[in-house]
């Protein structure tokens, strides 16, 4: 009785497997199709090796996986979901030290689900020979859900991204700077950056200081009924009075330091800490001197003088100073590890 009841097909192993073997088939087909919340699609959804998509050995095993639930085979389902649950923990391990792709998660929990079923079936009998219905904890699953754990706080805080005071143009802004009022270096940087600019430029603010909350709070609100210049606005709310011991329990401040958080973990993340904390999305105009005679350019706006480079200094190779309009040297900042902080 108890063989013909393993030989019967696994309904549950089956729908997880089939699911599986369609999501599989789906990023291997068409994987700019299936929707993703994490840039760590970009980088493994398109993943081959000789030119053969890993989705395809995926939708194989999982392919594996519903004959042996179609034949009832619980103890070679249970061993082939368990080989590709160890391959799976090397992936997330992989995704943990890179970037989380969600696609890659959701195939990699079907697949924690067919062991989990295979597993079940396969000792049910065994339980039913011992009169309990109480099973082991699988080391291997545990193993692969700390793992997986880890990875979902990882998606969520690549998910949450820095907040900008300015909502317009914010998503195609060419530069990001992160700015504190208590910074001299960000105070001189957005005194004097002009009109023009600045409304080009996406502002991400940040409180080293309680005091520079209550300038960035008051910021805030001048920006939100009004549109006057970025540094005008800023000027006006250096003088902001300081919060009183009740305001920091308010919902709107708690929000506002969890935004500020956020910002400032992207600072330390990237910049060490250091402010202000320049942010380009391509390559700066400021960066290219345009050249008198049109047909000596290269592609791309390099100069032709840039691209070629001159022999000084005892051969050594070196770009003539007039190729950059800007001064590359040691840049005024605040904060950050081996730098003085402001006043």
């Amino acid at each position: 009785m108890l063989t013909s009841r393993s030989r019967s097909p696994l309904p549950t192993p089956l729908m997880f497997a089939l699911a599986g073997l369609a999501f599989a088939v789906w990023n291997a087909w068409d994987a700019a199709s299936v929707p993703c919340l994490s840039a760590g699609c970009t980088l493994y959804q398109t993943f081959t090796i000789n030119g053969f998509s890993l989705w395809w050995g995926g939708a194989a095993g999982f392919a594996l996986l519903a004959a042996f639930a179609l034949a009832g085979q619980a103890g070679k389902g249970r061993l082939v979901a368990g080989v590709g649950l160890v391959f799976d923990c090397v992936l997330l391990v992989v995704m943990l030290m890179t970037l989380p792709c969600v696609a890659c998660m959701l195939a990699a929990l079907l697949l924690a689900l067919c062991y989990g079923a295979f597993r079940h079936a396969a000792t049910a009998p065994r339980r039913m020979g011992q009169g309990t219905g109480k099973t082991r904890i699988s080391l291997l699953l545990s193993v692969w859900s700390v793992f997986f754990v880890m990875l979902i706080g990882l998606t969520l805080n690549s998910a949450s991204a820095p907040w900008a005071l300015r909502e317009a143009g914010d998503e195609d802004a060419t530069v990001h700077i992160f700015f504190s009022p208590s910074c001299s270096a960000c105070r001189q940087l957005v005194s004097g950056m002009p009109e023009a600019e600045a409304a080009k430029v996406a502002w991400y603010p940040v409180a080293e200081t309680e005091d520079d909350l209550a300038v960035i709070l008051a910021l805030k609100k001048r920006l939100a009924v009004s549109s006057e210049p970025m540094s005008v606005a800023f000027a006006a709310s250096l003088n902001a009075s300081r919060l009183s011991f009740f305001d920091f329990f308010s919902p709107e401040i708690l929000l506002l330091r969890f935004r500020l958080w956020r910002n400032q973990a992207r600072v330390i993340d990237s910049g060490e800490g250091q402010l202000p904390f320049v942010e380009f999305r391509g390559l700066p105009q400021a960066l290219i001197r345009p050249s008198g005679n049109a047909s000596s350019s290269r592609p791309g706006g390099m100069p032709a003088q840039a691209a070629r480079p001159s022999l000084q200094n005892g051969g050594q190779t070196s770009l003539p100073d007039a190729t950059l309009p800007i001064d590359l040297g040691d840049a005024g900042s605040c904060g950050g590890q081996n730098a003085t902080p402001c006043p």
